[in-house]
């Protein structure tokens, strides 16, 4: 397709492909305004509802209308039967990326920043009676938005499954009883069960799952297959997040449990959610939300109004015919040191032969690299990976 005409665009690169479709960079003949087009393989444009699923993206986009979602401007079909959205063009990383590169987790202050411009986009579309259903990391774009704090905002991508309201006026995709829509990590119990009544407590419920992954490293439910993944879902309480990180506030942890509830009924609106996210992003301490900001991740209980475990300070401890520790690498030996830090609250380094006994360090999760900054102001480079633009737009 490249060099190829879509209405008054022209294609000039591939930026991507899947089984079900392609994404392409393209550029306006006469005003030179660069966007994304997606395409639909003819064989998958044939079928109805693949067909209806797809356009279903650029209908839901629109009816919210919400700067936290990535706008579409035109859809139809090519002469060869192939399906098409212009879409606008995004340079970033995903959340996935973003995760892969600090080790899996995030700190405090960012998982609260992020998750609440998640939660805001997802408010907007709920409000016009529009289901995600299938948001995970790799649906969330970060783009550089230096008006904002932190100087980043959240993109939802993906609403190709998404569910709108039956009784608006618009054309949607009926789900049929039975059929399983969305990523098994990060759905719903009711979509676990292929349950036709999933409404907006869904998305509820895959964003306390991203939230406890972003704190803890790792989703609540994991397995070796994705029966056993959904049987979690729908059976099983997440393991407390509490265990997992020490020191989160309480309000905090509350909150992402009471997402994790089996019955949706007893979960918040998202709007409450992001209520709350902003509530506990106000009551962060200054110095937390500076450290954050230059990439070094707080000590998750030393400052946090409402943790559920406060840290006793930190006392050196002197290794056996050596010199005392310096003081990045002091502890308390009482207290389980978390794993999950960099910068001066990092836990003391540990020898591989040390990390495969089994010792308290070895237990937890890997350090993540403490990121690449700017000279001497500390602030983290946006550009440490090369820029992904929709690389997860694929159908």
């Amino acid at each position: 397709m490249i060099g190829t005409s879509i209405g008054p665009y022209r294609v000039v690169r591939k930026l991507g492909a899947g089984g079900m479709g392609a994404v392409f960079e393209a550029v306006h003949r006469t005003i030179q305004h660069r966007v994304c087009i997606k395409v639909l393989h003819p064989e998958y444009a044939k079928n109805a509802e693949f067909a209806q699923r797809f356009f279903n993206e650029a209908r839901a986009v629109n009816l919210a209308d919400h700067p936290g979602l990535v706008q579409v401007s035109d859809y139809g079909h090519l002469p060869d039967g192939t399906a098409y959205i212009v879409m606008e063009l995004v340079k970033g990383e995903t959340l996935s990326q973003r995760l892969h590169d600090l080790g899996g987790s995030m700190p405090v202050c960012d998982v609260l920043r992020i998750g609440l411009q998640i939660a805001d986009s997802l408010a907007a579309a709920h409000a016009k009676n529009i289901v995600h259903r299938d948001l995970k990391p790799e649906n969330v774009m970060i783009i550089p938005d230096p008006q904002l704090p932190g100087g980043e905002r959240t993109k939802l991508l993906d609403f190709g499954i998404a569910k709108l309201d039956a009784n608006k006026d618009v054309a949607q995709l009926r789900t049929k009883t039975n059929t399983i829509m969305g990523t098994p990590v990060y759905m719903s119990p009711e979509q676990c069960r292929g349950s036709g009544g999933v409404d907006d407590r869904s998305d509820c419920y895959s964003l306390g799952v991203l939230l406890y992954a972003l704190l803890a490293g790792h989703p609540p439910f994991m397995g070796e297959g994705m029966g056993e993944i959904l049987g979690k879902h729908m059976y099983e309480e997440p393991p407390p997040l509490g265990e997992q990180v020490l020191g989160l506030p309480e309000r905090l942890i509350t909150l992402v449990h009471s997402l994790l509830k089996k019955d949706r009924q007893q979960r918040p609106a998202m709007r409450q959610v992001a209520q709350e996210l902003e509530a506990l992003l106000e009551e962060l301490p200054q110095r937390v939300k500076r450290r954050s900001a230059s990439g070094i991740a707080p000590l998750a209980a030393a400052a946090l109004p409402g943790s559920q475990t406060e840290l006793p300070p930190a006392r050196p401890a002197t290794a056996p015919g050596g010199p005392p520790p310096s003081p990045s690498q002091s502890f308390h030996p009482t207290v389980p040191v978390p794993t999950n830090l960099v910068g001066p609250d990092a836990a003391p380094a540990r020898a591989p032969a040390e990390r495969a006994g089994g010792g308290p360090v070895s237990a937890g999760r890997r350090p993540p690299p403490v990121p690449p900054t700017d000279g001497e102001n500390g602030n983290v480079r946006k550009n440490c990976l090369p820029p992904a633009v929709f690389p997860t737009y694929l159908a």
